[in-house]
Parts: structure tokens; sequence; C-alpha cells
């Protein structure tokens, strides 16, 4: 049997909780889940941005394959850091357990966005979310910089 990475508890809730913000539901597919909350935080200087949301998953038990997003470049689904690392470690996937409420979020479990390109503050971008059984499905994550004023370009130095 192959061992499996266990969903961090602070990020579980039931999932009859309320999923606000943009949200949406699998093309054509019977599992339930929604996504939802959605936002990036990028940082004026830096090449990567960090994404975050909500999973809500009143089914049975699904797992995130892959992430793409519409500005392109490299996603990566990151682990908690573990103690004596410097950074949260790379994940192949992720197990989406059923009946529950699945947050990635700045503590545990998130995505990484490499490179960024130009994103702008306040405007809006696409996560599209592969899982095992749902399949495809998308959500739109608002950016941000708490940095950076309405309407400034968050973009690195490279651009």
């Amino acid at each position: 049997a192959r061992p499996s990475r266990a969903a961090p508890a602070a990020g579980l809730v039931p999932a009859t909780a309320l999923v606000t913000g943009c949200a949406s539901t699998a093309q054509g597919a019977s599992p339930a889940l929604r996504l939802g909350s959605a936002y990036v935080i990028a940082e004026r200087g830096l090449d990567t941005a960090n994404a975050y949301l909500v999973i809500s998953n009143p089914g049975a038990a699904d797992r995130l394959l892959k992430v793409t997003s519409s500005t392109g470049g490299r996603v990566t689904l990151r682990g908690p850091s573990r103690p004596g690392t410097p950074a949260a470690p790379p994940l192949r996937g992720l197990t989406v357990p059923g009946h529950s409420f699945l947050r990635l979020d700045p503590t545990g479990v998130h995505l990484v966005l490499s490179p960024t390109g130009r994103m702008r503050q306040g405007s809006e971008i696409t996560l599209r979310l592969e899982f095992a059984r749902a399949g495809l499905m998308r959500v739109t994550a608002q950016v941000t910089d708490l940095g950076v004023d309405s309407g400034s370009a968050v973009s690195s130095d490279n651009s």
C-alpha cells in the first residue's frame, strides 16, 4: 500500500459550512465539489505569488491532481512547513476527504504560481483544478498585494 499524506486537521470543517465567493462546480461530473473564496497574494518585486481557496466536498473523497492558471507559468501545490525546514515542501496531489471542507491558506497547504507575469491589483485570474473524480473545475481568484494601492501593477523585476 502506498502511504498517503494526511490533510491538516485545522483545514477541515463540516461540508455543510457555507462557501462564499466565486464558486464553480464540475462540468458534467456527478461529485458535487464546490470551489470558492479564492484569492492570490502577489508581492511587488517577486516572481511568485501564493493562491488560496476553499474546497467544499459534500460527497465521496476526491483527489486534486493538477492546477493551472490563466497567467501561464507553473502552479505548484505546497504543503505546510515542517519544523526545521525553511520552505513548504511541494506535494504531488491533495486528498479532499469526503463530507469535508478544505481550506488552502497561508499557514497550511497552498498554491504557488511562478512566474507571475504582470498581475494588476484588484484584477482576477482563473485557476483550473483537475480532480480525479470531479474532473476539471475553474474558480476566479482576485489578485491582492497588501503593499500596493488599488490599480497598481504587480510585477516582478524581470518583466
